[in-house]
């Protein structure tokens, strides 16, 4: 009858919330000092978050806390880079350079610390990072595509519709946006040819709106709680004309105060550098790419930034907080993707700007890598030797915790930049390897 009917007490390690939480100086060295005694708790499913992100985690639980943890982060990296390299193949080439910018833009600081995540945060990024390129494929007449790889494209769109579905309970939101969005940039180009191509999309937005009004479990956006004690005049006059901070606080660009920059769950703060050059790069590339075309084009792309505005907004406003308060950036994240899409536009052709892109690519790689290294160190940073400390000479010299027996975190500091860098440019270089026919799109 109740939620307190299905509670069971069972024995867990008395850990509670991380000792380390909320605070940027206190590092993982204080788990030594939690005691691992097993106490009576109550557990219940309470339906706030759908169940299969936690299913598909419990796989990997090993009796080393640690490892599973290990584990975990790795499956969901491997998720995203499967879902998107296929993406990547089988696009044409301007989609290619659309997939490429897409996850330059959107993966510093947040998207790195979100994708690897054992948070269902994880699912819904990547999945609305890359199910629009699926459904390109499938209804674009622009795109030639076999029937393998239609099945391909269609199986694909199917598992991020699911990720999305089954991550937060805001996901079906995020997802039945994104599929629309990605119907009106196709627009007049939608293929009619095989109406089975349009079953997929048609099913993942029936099942959305399934969920959205018939399971209170999947009730949307939630309120974070936790706010000022003002009434709504107060508010609103405090917090809501603050239109341009809104967005930039609630992606991580903006802490409390004003200052530049903070990562994960509010408590980790990032160099200012690293959100000068993603948002230079952001704003660079949409000026440089932003078609207007038709009013489908037109009204994709100030439709996301409105909700750039609107979403974190009711967030802020449901708990009275204020800018860079509670609201965490992985509530908002899933637009900045859509964003990208937007601006930019499917199936584009630029023969114009090709030139003036290729001479880009380089330095926006240069640019991204060095905000990505910047942001992983400071991460490195706030967990083994506290955010005081800040460079790869002080992890080694002052580190306080890290595993026994196991590679330097400088090390990891390093081989992270590397391969960031190596993969970027890869990405990024794709969209020159492509010569099939391009068109101009609405």
């Amino acid at each position: 009858e109740t939620i307190d009917d299905f509670k069971t007490q069972v024995n867990i390690p008395a850990v509670g919330t991380p000792c380390f939480a909320g605070d940027s100086n206190a590092t993982a060295e204080c788990q030594q000092d939690i005691s691992l005694n097993d106490i009576q708790s109550s557990f219940a499913n309470t339906g706030l978050y759908p169940s299969a992100f936690y299913k598909f985690q419990s796989l990997f639980i090993t009796d080393q806390g640690a490892d599973s943890v290990l584990r975990m982060r790795l499956a969901n990296t491997i998720l995203f880079v499967g879902l998107f390299m296929l993406a990547l193949v089988l696009s044409t080439r301007s989609n290619r350079l659309l997939l490429g910018l897409m996850f330059v833009l959107t993966s510093v600081p947040m998207g790195m610390f979100i994708i690897p995540s054992t948070n269902p945060s994880s699912w819904i990024f990547i999945a609305i990072s890359v199910n629009w390129a699926f459904q390109v494929l499938l209804l674009s007449p622009s795109v030639n595509i076999s029937k393998r790889n239609q099945f391909l494209a269609a199986s694909a769109m199917l598992l991020s519709g699911f990720l999305a579905l089954e991550s937060r309970s805001d996901g079906k939101i995020y997802l039945l946006i994104s599929i629309c969005i990605t119907y009106a940039l196709i627009g007049k180009q939608i293929r009619f040819l095989r109406p089975w191509t349009h079953a997929i999309p048609f099913v993942l937005i029936g099942t959305s709106l399934f969920k959205f009004f018939t399971d209170s479990s999947f009730s949307g956006f939630g309120s974070p709680g936790g706010g000022q004690n003002l009434d709504s005049e107060q508010y609103l006059f405090t917090t809501l004309f603050r239109a341009v901070e809104i967005p930039l606080g609630n992606l991580g660009y903006l802490a409390p105060g004003g200052n530049l920059g903070i990562l994960g769950w509010l408590d980790t703060p990032i160099p200012p550098m690293v959100p000068f050059l993603t948002i230079g790069l952001l704003a660079s590339w949409t000026f440089l790419l932003y078609s207007s075309g038709t009013w489908h084009k037109r009204f994709s792309f100030w439709s996301i930034s409105l909700l750039l505005i609107l979403i974190p907004a009711f967030l802020l406003y449901s708990g009275r907080n204020l800018v860079g308060e509670n609201v965490q950036p992985r509530y908002v994240i899933p637009l900045l993707p859509l964003f990208v899409l937007a601006a930019i536009g499917v199936n584009r052709g630029f023969e114009s700007t090709s030139a003036i892109i290729q001479k880009r690519i380089l330095f926006t790689t240069v640019a991204i890598s060095i905000a990505n290294g910047l942001s992983l160190l400071a991460n490195m940073n706030r967990y083994t030797v506290g955010s005081g400390s800040f460079g790869l000479e002080s992890i080694n010299k002052e580190i306080l915790w890290w595993w026994p027996n196991f590679v330097p975190p400088s090390l990891i500091v390093v081989l992270g930049i590397i391969t960031y860098f190596v993969f970027t440019f890869l990405v990024l270089s794709l969209f020159r390897k492509d010569e099939s026919k391009r068109i101009t799109t609405s």
